[in-house]
């Protein structure tokens, strides 16, 4: 997964903000924090993960991704359909 990258600029604004964010900031370092590109899944697992523990959220992400994979696989069937159904439409008005 891509990392979230941010720069001294943005490290200088956020320690001019507030003391202890400056401090803990100086101590901890720099944060790589994986990006997920997929903004749904995020937010159903911003949902799902204080609601179960670490294993159990695990095992429901798991059944998310399935049924989000198999909702993609209808809508994909559903489009090429209506695609070949317009495509019809098109040929006999033509």
């Amino acid at each position: 997964m891509p990392i979230f990258i941010y720069g001294e600029a943005e490290i200088n604004h956020l320690k001019s903000r507030d003391k202890a964010l400056s401090a803990a900031i100086d101590e901890i370092g720099v944060i790589e924090r994986e990006v997920n590109p997929d903004v749904f899944s995020m937010l159903i697992n911003s949902i799902a993960a204080p609601q179960y523990s670490h294993d159990n959220l695990r095992f429901v992400q798991g059944d998310i991704a399935d049924t989000l994979a198999a909702f993609e696989k209808i809508a994909g069937a559903y489009r090429s359909r209506e695609a070949t159904a317009a495509g019809r439409l098109y040929s006999k008005r033509n």
